[in-house]
């Protein structure tokens, strides 16, 4: 088949497959289409410039028309498309293998070989995120960025909170090594999903790439074995090792509670990535000494300090004295509540290697709810979860807003509103009142613009709404006495 031959071409081109695989890989997408080998000739593949699409498309066309693909929904010819981008992957020692001989020239080399292969594979949906929208603000703390992701349906905070291992279910949860080459029904499609082995800390990791790519080079890490988030001095430690062993990549962790840590807590993982965040550019408002450790308090939406220090021991042991103190730390005039039978105080850490110096951000999070604010006193407020209800994470806290998808229909829905060509009882009841409280102050042009603005500014007041210590005198005052503490006792 032609296409067939088109779409071994461009695998050859990318750098998925050889010349001398042409024929194995030709008979086994063959045979996912049920085509008989005999009857086909096998053409020699030209190089092309086209895109995957081109030549994926009529083939899950074909295979849809045979009732290979059950309900032709995008679900299931996803799961088809990763089966015959598949018979291009390598096997995982052989990817294994690979990894290790660019890693040898550079780690960007090795980091760069993998995540071309994640797109040129369509692991990584690249036509689909470049339909995400992008947009930012200018703010007191900098420009903040905002993204509306189409990939991911929204999720409630009480759903995430509840969404913990899958009893019975193989694998357990959508981060396990048992993803790599699966093809199970009602599970999202892996038969294209590869893994590299790292070791962290001296213990056993795996590096795997985002499908939903956040941001350049959305990476993953994740252990070995199914065990609940946890941060500890450990995790310090297998974070400065990455940034040690990749220097070009940050990396950090959710913090291991609900609410305030990220949407799977059931599987310890961390996220990274070579990527800068408005979070890197952030005021310094104060520069504290501790020992060979420099402590920067950051104007930042969060409450946030920055460790740094050339010696990776001396920081991690810093780093876990803080955290303790901070678990502890209980001011109930702020509503920061440390523990009620299970504790409330946690961090956020992120991990960063700038020349011979290692970093560590730090937010200062809490997960204690009320009466008040039942999915969390230090979560988006009611007023605000309009934009996003959502947990905020690790991505958030360091400036990126995943803005569900439904805001993609609703912010034009609510522009059309303003400019008059479109009725209130048309917009959701939820976004009802911001439509109108916008009309008042929206300019007669750019009125889009205006709009998108607008929901990137809610975003941020919920980052400020998850501030342990606000930007008020009440709040600097007791950063002030909680920071003077660590650095006295």
């Amino acid at each position: 088949m032609q296409t067939v031959s088109a779409l071994v071409a461009y695998a050859i081109d990318n750098g998925m497959i050889k010349k001398s695989d042409v024929i194995y890989v030709t008979n086994a997408i063959l045979a996912l289409l049920e085509e008989n080998p005999a009857k086909e000739t096998y053409e020699k593949p030209k190089t092309t410039q086209r895109t995957l699409r081109v030549f994926l498309d009529p083939l899950l066309d074909l295979a849809a028309e045979k009732g290979l693909i059950a309900s032709n929904s995008i679900h299931d010819r996803d799961r088809f498309e990763a089966r015959i981008m598949d018979a291009l992957m390598p096997r995982p020692s052989e990817l294994q293998r690979t990894f290790e001989e660019h890693y040898a020239q550079s780690p960007e080399d090795a980091t760069d070989y993998l995540y071309d292969l994640a797109r040129n594979s369509n692991y990584i949906k690249t036509d689909r995120l470049k339909k995400n929208k992008h947009f930012s603000v200018k703010t007191a703390y900098g420009e903040l960025q905002a993204t509306i992701n189409l990939a991911k349906p929204e999720k409630d905070p009480q759903a995430i909170k509840a969404a913990q291992t899958e009893e019975g279910t193989y694998p357990p949860c959508l981060l396990c090594k048992e993803y790599v080459g699966l093809n199970q029904d009602f599970k999202p499609p892996r038969k294209n999903h590869r893994i590299i082995q790292l070791r962290l800390n001296d213990e056993p990791f795996y590096f795997q790439f985002s499908p939903y790519v956040y941001y350049n080079e959305h990476a993953i890490v994740i252990y070995r074995d199914h065990v609940p988030m946890n941060l500890s001095q450990k995790t310090y430690r297998r974070l400065l090792d990455f940034v040690d062993q990749f220097p070009h990549y940050f990396l950090g962790s959710n913090a291991g509670l609900p609410i305030v840590g990220g949407s799977i807590l059931s599987h310890e993982h961390y996220q990274g990535g070579h990527a800068d965040f408005p979070i890197d550019a952030a005021r310094v408002l104060e520069t504290y000494q501790y020992g060979s450790v420099s402590i920067e308090h950051l104007l930042w939406p969060l409450s946030v300090l920055r460790f740094k220090a050339k010696d990776a021991d001396i920081l991690v042991n810093v780093v876990d004295r803080f955290e303790h103190i901070w678990r502890n730390y209980h001011n109930e005039s702020l509503g920061i509540i440390a523990k009620t039978g299970v504790r409330h105080n946690a961090i956020t850490p992120i991990a960063r290697k700038v020349g011979d110096e290692y970093q560590m951000t730090i937010a200062l999070r809490n997960n204690v709810t009320s009466e008040k604010y039942p999915d969390g006193v230090f979560h988006t407020h009611p007023n605000h979860q309009h934009i996003k209800k959502e947990n905020l994470g690790l991505i958030e806290v360091m400036g990126l807003g995943i803005l569900p998808g439904r805001l993609d229909e609703e912010l034009p829905q609510i522009t059309r509103f303003i400019t008059g060509d479109e009725a209130l009882q048309n917009i959701p009841k939820s976004m009802q009142p911001w439509a109108l409280e916008l009309k008042e102050s929206a300019p007669t042009k750019n009125v889009l613009e205006f709009v998108y603005q607008e929901a990137a500014q809610v975003f941020v007041s919920s980052l400020e709404d998850a501030a342990v210590f606000p930007h008020t005198e009440a709040g600097n005052k007791a950063f002030n006495g909680f920071i003077q503490k660590f650095l006295t006792t």
